[in-house]
């Protein structure tokens, strides 16, 4: 009953509605159960492989599994996870129809083997069909910079805030202005007609992303000379692509050879029209924010699909499934299987249960445990939140471009970047906290980057939608670990 509990506790945090399980079941709004075959309503089910499970339109309140498929609990080869499917069944019994977006919820395809959470566009179809009382109004609201805190009374009923992107409660909002915190841009307020706050985020602050220097060299290709295209070279270098040995070519404007041959790669991996010219699809998947770690390290990638192993100019491919290592394949030893985690001090509270929910993520699904100490000097993996330059050799951006990164075994650094907007659970325009945990987690156990799109493993990292493991991702460690 774990995993139908958990779908329906995330459909409360996200939506108006609150459930509460009684024993006597003909007394239930919902009525939850597995049937085979025909089973009485209409709608017959056809076995394994076929129809997974059903649920029927408000206020009829039936929802039913197919008893012959492969049911688990979490991201299981060969089987579907009951809390998947669940989200995707309330869906229907809160009045939702299916959607065309593949990452939402209530996209008609189930893909066994993995897990999926709600998507910004689920959310947001709950909240319009039941306009009204739970119709979004926003407003905007200054908080002047330090020590003129002069800050308006906000609505009753706050639920969360948000400062530099992190959820906070509304004391700790409070204390971080009294203590002279400065927050002089604009905010806005998610209101609803209840007079709750959902959320506080940035949003009139305009600043571009690190990426925009992509728009204005959309089209461009071997030959040309337009300023800018070192920027181009050094986002290709960051993420493993590029090595030039000449360093004036790699601070030129020129689109030369090299140049082409990497772009190339990128759309290879990235599953592009393979052209060496920087098009417009390139363009759109070159400024989605994403992970930090390069997907091309020492010259060797696994992304690309297929069990060939392929060559292409100058970059080695040696392709043997979908899910990657580190160069050496790195890994921890048995004698560190339970590995301890710390959080950096000054680490949002609200931001550490996402983090331990994504280690008990993994933990069900691999060989490893994972104990929180208080100690963050004495933790195997050290997690925190950072700016800019912060002394790792792998600087931030600000807003929009990379989101986090971390270290191959045994190294065990985790940082996320402070300037993205972060939130629990999928809201719009913020990354979710524990998605973004769980990718990094993958890489700290010693995992590359993966060519599936629906792994946790894929580089590029969606705003407003949260996404568990794959089976990609944990026939990867297995791989990995010999087991």
């Amino acid at each position: 009953m774990d995993p139908v509990a958990k779908a329906l506790q995330t459909w409360a945090a996200n939506a108006h509605f609150r459930f509460a399980r009684v024993q006597g079941y003909t007394t239930a709004d919902i009525k939850i159960g597995f049937y085979r075959g025909n089973h009485g309503d209409g709608s017959s089910f056809d076995g394994r492989g076929g129809i997974l499970a059903h649920a029927f339109a408000p206020q009829d309140g039936r929802f039913h599994y197919d008893a012959d498929e492969t049911w688990a609990v979490g991201a299981t080869p060969g089987a579907h996870d009951l809390e998947t499917v669940a989200l995707h069944e309330i869906g229907h019994l809160l009045g939702l129809g299916h959607s065309s977006v593949e990452a939402a919820i209530m996209f008609a395809r189930i893909s066994s083997g993995s897990t999926k959470g709600l998507h910004s566009g689920d959310i947001q179809g709950i909240r319009a069909l039941y306009n009204g009382k739970e119709g979004v109004k926003t407003f905007t609201y200054i908080m002047p910079a330090w020590p003129r805190v002069e800050w308006k009374t906000p609505p009753i009923n706050v639920l969360k805030w948000n400062i530099d992107g992190l959820s906070v409660g509304l004391l700790e909002l409070k204390r971080a202005i009294s203590e002279g915190s400065s927050y002089s841009h604009p905010f806005i307020l998610t209101i609803f007609s209840n007079n709750s706050v959902l959320a506080l985020a940035n949003s009139n602050n305009k600043k571009s992303s690190p990426f925009d220097f992509l728009k204005h060299l959309q089209g461009c290709h071997k030959g040309d000379k337009l300023k800018g295209i070192h920027e181009l070279k050094t986002y290709l270098e960051h993420f493993g692509y590029l090595n030039y040995e000449n360093k004036s070519q790699a601070n030129n404007d020129d689109f030369d050879d090299l140049l082409e041959s990497a772009l190339k790669t990128y759309q290879l991996n990235y599953h592009l029209k393979v052209t060496g010219t920087l098009d417009s699809k390139t363009v759109s998947e070159m400024m989605m924010p994403r992970c930090g770690v390069p997907d091309i390290i020492n010259g060797t990638t696994r992304m690309t699909s297929g069990k060939k192993n392929q060559r292409h100019s100058s970059t080695s491919f040696h392709t043997v499934s979908h899910y990657t290592f580190f160069p050496g394949s790195p890994k921890w030893p048995r004698s560190k299987y339970s590995l301890t985690y710390g959080f950096l001090p000054q680490t949002p509270s609200r931001a550490m249960d996402p983090v331990a929910k994504a280690f008990q993520t993994w933990a069900a699904n691999t060989h490893f445990r994972f104990a929180r100490v208080q100690d963050y000097t004495t933790a195997d993996i050290k997690i925190g939140f950072y700016r800019g330059n912060h002394g790792d050799g792998s600087s931030f951006d600000g807003r929009g471009g990379i989101l986090a990164h971390a270290f191959a075994p045994q190294d065990g650094r985790f940082h996320y970047d402070a300037d993205e907007t972060w939130a629990v659970g999928a809201t719009p325009g913020s990354h979710d906290l524990e998605t973004v945990a769980l990718h990094e987690i993958g890489h700290l156990l010693g995992l590359g980057h993966s060519s599936v799109e629906a792994a946790i493993m894929f580089a590029r990292i969606s705003s407003g939608s949260t996404k568990g493991l794959h089976s990609d991702d944990i026939q990867g460690i297995r791989a990995l670990y010999n087991v």
